[in-house]
């Protein structure tokens, strides 16, 4: 008697997670039903809770593609005729003609995929890099092969008066900074300073515009980063006038602060 309740819980059990997964004849469903009577939904429940860890994988538009270790793993778990898509994170239905399921096996390989998927949703995801601040990126570019360097020298304008500083320039990666000591505050709702880069391959009438910016401390000293506005090709002098806010497209060069020739270090 006791062999014949197994091999009904069996089929029960094989019915329920055929329902969860490829779906049952009418014929099928009487049976189901019948059986679900008999033993109470005793499994009713648990077999819910499988569902639901497969149903994970149909989460396709807000997961990342399983990697393909997880993808085999859930593969090796799954039984007979079960199919892992590593491309979207999903376990295939097995085809109706082969639909005889283990339940134990399905079982195993829902909650194999529950874990892998929750484990790879959920993994620590990397910090963001921080952008290096021009200080940092100084010390950067000056332990660099191939950087360049020059010293800045005042003119006649009051700005520059007592600055002092240099300009540090990498071409490789078109990245660099200029260092200020002393010079003149600047209030940026009426002038700001801008770098102008001579690049002895263009036109000098029509130097590269290397940013604007502004000093706002009282001691005048300040590290900028260069932001060049077109690729530096072999950079002859470097040059900081006084202009309107905002900046201008072509300087009139009516006042020019600072000068640097970059040289190699």
């Amino acid at each position: 008697m006791s062999r014949v309740i197994s091999l009904r819980e069996e089929r029960l059990d094989e019915l329920l997670a055929a329902r969860a997964l490829v779906g049952l004849t009418p014929a099928e469903e009487s049976e189901l039903t019948e059986l679900l009577r008999e033993f109470a939904g005793r499994r009713a429940d648990e077999l819910d809770r499988v569902v639901a860890a497969v149903a994970i994988a149909g989460l396709r538009g807000s997961l990342e593609p399983l990697p393909a270790h997880l993808a085999g793993r859930i593969e090796a778990a799954s039984p007979a005729g079960a199919a892992v898509d590593r491309a979207r994170g999903d376990v295939a239905k097995p085809p109706r003609t082969g639909r005889v399921i283990a339940f134990a096996g399905w079982l195993a390989a829902a909650a194999c995929l529950a874990l892998a998927i929750g484990a790879w949703v959920l993994r620590p995801r990397p910090l963001p890099a921080v952008a290096k601040g021009p200080v940092e990126l100084r010390d950067e570019l000056l332990a660099s092969k191939g950087v360049l360097r020059g010293e800045w020298s005042a003119t006649a304008d009051p700005a520059s008066r007592g600055a002092s500083g240099d300009i540090v320039w990498d071409p490789a990666s078109q990245r660099g900074t200029m260092r200020f000591r002393g010079l003149a505050k600047n209030d940026p709702h009426a002038v700001q300073y801008q770098l102008w880069i001579f690049d002895k391959t263009r036109d000098q009438r029509y130097p590269i515009d290397g940013g604007v910016f502004d000093v706002d401390r009282d001691t005048g000293d300040v590290v900028v980063a260069i932001h060049a506005q077109l690729v530096v090709n072999d950079p002859g002098l470097f040059a900081v006038t006084a202009e309107k806010a905002g900046g201008v497209v072509v300087s009139s060069r009516e006042r020019i602060v600072v000068t640097a020739t970059p040289k190699p270090i």
